[in-house]
């Protein structure tokens, strides 16, 4: 009876810790937003993306205002692995126009506290953050350079079942 007691306690005890480490697992996302951005954000920070080269890419740009995020498609230029404004934002019309046109101006607060070096560096198939003086935040993902999804490890049948003489 102890060692099943002990036995239990042990099986508690780590399905507790795995389930902590679950939960912070899924709230990777330091922005808190309903809609899109989340799932985008998870996806990109579990899988991550291939280097992307120089050129014009098709994006997904994520709009975040008052707690909700909109996702819409784009385009960006990458040169040495750094965004290049302006990022296109796709129109209805599948026309192409600046994304600053969404916003007034960058956050100078903001701006000022970015390394010019780094502010445009894309990391696993995103840009950083962006926030603007109208308090949204942007974000671009390159999703055609995303890591495929992980493939599950081929289980072997019993040795019975496998070997037949």
């Amino acid at each position: 009876m102890k060692t099943f007691i002990l036995s239990l306690s042990f099986v508690l005890v780590a399905f507790g810790i795995n389930a902590q480490s679950m939960s912070v697992s899924t709230n990777v996302s330091s922005i808190e937003a309903e809609g899109c951005y989340g799932e985008y954000f998870q996806i990109f920070s579990e899988r991550g993306a291939k280097a992307i080269p120089n050129g014009n890419h098709d994006v997904v740009i994520s709009i975040i205002y008052n707690g909700e995020s909109q996702c819409y498609f784009g385009k960006a230029k990458i040169e040495n692995g750094k965004l290049i404004p302006p990022v296109q934002i796709q129109k209805e019309d599948l026309s192409y126009a600046p994304v600053s046109s969404l916003y007034r101006n960058l956050d100078q607060e903001w701006l000022s506290k970015q390394n010019p070096e780094t502010m445009y560096d894309v990391v696993d198939g995103m840009s950083k953050t962006f926030y603007s003086e109208d308090q949204q935040a942007g974000r671009v993902f390159f999703y055609t350079f995303i890591n495929d999804k992980p493939k599950s490890n081929r289980k072997a049948p019993s040795a019975s079942t496998l070997i037949k003489n």
